[in-house]
């Protein structure tokens, strides 16, 4: 059980990066150089765990999940502001799909941890 919380947390982390990188592409400024910026400087607190979430540790998991809650808080007030543009509004949800998975099968990775294996 495990082992798919896993791969359901690393495939929604990943597709969270992804998203994000669309949704500046969508709506951010003009300029590849300045859409570029800003999605590093979006993904810079998603980046920071990368490493240590491929190495699986239970305390990935965890700030991970205290990382999601930042993005989580952000999503949800841009949900909530009006834009004239279908696409962005559709990757602004999935952007909220993604973070919620991701927390959710972080959360339940980390209560279903193998006891055995040092952390």
């Amino acid at each position: 059980m495990y082992s798919m919380l896993r791969t359901i947390s690393l495939s929604s982390y990943f597709f969270l990066l992804a998203a994000i990188c669309v949704a500046v592409y969508l709506g951010g400024p003009e300029g590849i150089a300045a859409k570029a910026t800003l999605a590093l400087l979006v993904n810079a607190g998603l980046l920071l765990v990368v490493y240590i979430l491929l190495r699986g540790t239970k305390r990935s998991y965890i700030w991970l999940c205290f990382i999601l809650l930042m993005y989580f808080v952000y999503i949800v007030q841009a949900l909530f502001t009006p834009t004239n543009q279908a696409m962005v509004q559709i990757t602004r949800w999935l952007i909220l799909t993604a973070i919620v998975i991701c927390f959710c099968s972080s959360m339940m990775a980390v209560r279903l941890y193998p006891v055995d294996e040092a952390d």
